[in-house]
């Protein structure tokens, strides 16, 4: 862990860099700055184990030592030496931090806005801080000479790598940047590991923070990108064209023939012009003219010749075009794209998945338990299913019960139930076999938290493992993902939920898609909720109150004490 080197001793500010380095060695933690290592890409869930950044060889070169240098009387060209880190720089390069942190009795004021959660009680890499305060022991330097292991003007921080408890004391073991080590961690030469042996329990100058799992290793998930959709473009609407009407022409005006006997002349007939056709979405029609009439003469003695008929031409028909149709584009189609799921492959639970309990060696319960979804005991039979007042079936496969909104089922039933029984605990153990054989999804979930959980821990999808006993606690967990995505939590020792511990889901996360593979017993403590399919190898308990939204698939017995239990969806 790295401490910040601070120095208020004005008067040296001309001395060269090597007498300067020489002064701050041993003083405390002000801000020394080796070079930063470029920060990972946070996200907002809180981190399981953050992974050291590998160390690099430091470059001989000075550089800026203080973030507040005229807070302690320095300016900001007082240098030291690249490597040689002051303890809020080690925390600053380990966690990826590159924004300006003051002195260690500062930096409980920025961790959280870098994700850290403060929690109650020191923990391994939790990042421990010590405000100015009255000494509680010493420690000795590499030349031997004992040092205040606090610095009472400027604190101290670094990263619990040990923790002891003594009773009404605390003592721990610190690694950073401790003014005298020899290891070379995250870009600073300085460090190394400094027991503190002994300091009082629920101090206000000491506190404890969490970093954040993306910190510095959950790997992304990766998206297979949906493929676009092809849109078919719409084709253009094909106005069809009205045909032109065709004019009839007016008949030609017929001039009578005046009878004989006096030979009164005719008066010229008069044409009657034809009124003007108006043609409706018609083109332009063509007027035929009509032709005079010949008028014939009287055969009379004295006749007087008839005069022509002048024939009034038609007036040609005005066609009012058609407007052309004015086709609707038809919108393209949008593709909605499939969400990706994160984490692994789901594990497949074959007919196990037909039941909410599944037992090899017995189900027993007290109390007013509620169940919703069916139970299956084999190969043994149903004498060792206990306290459900069992009313067997007239067709003798099945049981019911008061206490099951199902049906129970027993290796002594009706054929097909034997055999049904037999083929589903094969699978549930062919499904033990598969999560404990998945992957770990990096350095990051692994071993997280050495296995005790602290509260509000956030788990984003992937495969997690651990070498231990795993404990939940009373605060609860966070399992944060969308609908399709997967959790396998893969568990060596026990698995306990602790006394009104919640888990919660978020972001859409469902419990069919988390699975708890548990080499020992599973129990879940009084009042807990729980949440997620458990394949344990050995025992499931549920203890008073306890609820699980999920399933208990045990190769041993399942014990319940008015529990609710619901298959998930």
């Amino acid at each position: 862990m790295k401490l910040f080197k601070r120095t208020k001793w004005a008067g040296f500010m001309g001395l060269a860099t090597s007498l300067f380095l020489a002064v701050l060695v041993g003083v405390g933690c002000s801000g020394g700055v080796a070079t930063p290592v470029p920060a990972a890409t946070p996200t907002s869930i809180p981190a399981a184990t953050a992974t050291p950044i590998p160390a690099a060889t430091p470059t001989p070169v000075d550089l800026v030592c203080n973030d507040n240098a005229s807070e302690r009387g320095g300016t900001s060209s007082t240098v030291e030496t690249a490597g040689d880190c002051s303890c809020v720089w080690y925390v600053k390069n380990k966690f990826g931090i590159t924004e300006p942190i003051g002195d260690a009795k500062d930096i409980g004021k920025r961790l959280p806005d870098f994700g850290f959660l403060r929690v109650p009680n020191p923990q391994t890499e939790t990042v421990v801080i010590f405000q100015p305060s009255p000494f509680w022991g010493t420690w000795k330097d590499k030349d031997g000479v004992d040092k205040p292991w606090v610095n009472p003007t400027w604190g101290h921080t670094g990263v619990i790598s040990e923790v002891s408890d003594l009773g009404s004391n605390w003592s721990i073991t610190v690694r950073g940047a401790n003014q005298g080590g020899h290891e070379v961690e995250a870009g600073c030469s300085n460090v190394n590991d400094v027991r503190y042996p002994s300091y009082p329990k629920n101090s206000d100058l000491v506190s404890y923070w969490v970093p954040p799992l993306p910190a510095m290793s959950v790997p992304a998930a990766t998206a297979t990108p949906v493929p676009a959709a092809t849109a078919t473009p719409a084709s253009a609407v094909t106005a069809t064209p009205v045909p032109a009407a065709t004019p009839t022409p007016a008949p030609a005006a017929t001039a009578t023939p005046v009878p004989t006997a006096t030979a009164t002349p005719v008066p010229a007939a008069t044409a009657t012009p034809v009124p003007t056709a108006t043609a409706t979405p018609v083109p332009t029609a063509t007027a035929t003219p009509v032709p005079a009439a010949t008028a014939t003469g009287v055969p009379a003695a004295t006749a007087t010749p008839v005069p022509a008929v002048t024939a009034t031409p038609v007036p040609a028909a005005t066609a009012t075009p058609v407007p052309a149709a004015t086709p609707t584009p038809v919108p393209a189609a949008t593709a909605t794209p499939t969400p990706t799921p994160a984490g692994p492959a789901a594990v497949n639970l074959g007919t196990a998945g037909n039941y909410v309990i599944l037992s090899k060696s017995g189900l027993s319960t007290t109390g007013v338990t509620s169940i919703v979804g069916d139970l299956g005991a084999s190969p043994i039979d149903s004498t060792a299913v206990t306290g459900f007042g069992l009313i067997m079936d007239a067709s003798g496969t099945f049981s019911s019960s008061t206490l099951v909104t199902g049906k129970v089922f027993a290796a002594d039933y009706t054929s097909p139930t034997p055999s049904n029984l037999t083929t589903a605990v094969s699978n549930m153990e062919a499904a033990y076999t598969d999560a404990a054989g998945r992957p770990t999804s990096g350095a990051a979930f692994l071993n997280v938290d050495a296995g005790n959980i602290v509260v509000g821990r956030v788990f984003v999808p992937g495969v997690y493992t651990w070498g231990t006993g795993v404990t939940i606690p009373t605060g609860g967990i966070t399992i944060s993902g969308g609908a399709n995505d997967v959790w396998i939590f893969q568990i060596s020792g026990t698995l306990t939920a602790s006394s009104g511990a919640i888990v919660t889901l978020t972001g859409g996360a469902q419990a069919k898609n988390i699975f708890w593979q548990v080499a020992d017993q599973t129990t879940l403590e009084t009042t807990s909720q729980f949440k997620g399919v458990i394949l344990d190898q050995t025992a499931i308990v549920l203890k008073t109150g306890a609820r699980l939204d999920g399933r208990a698939l045990a190769q041993m017995a399942v014990t319940l004490d008015a529990n609710t239990v619901t298959k998930p969806n």
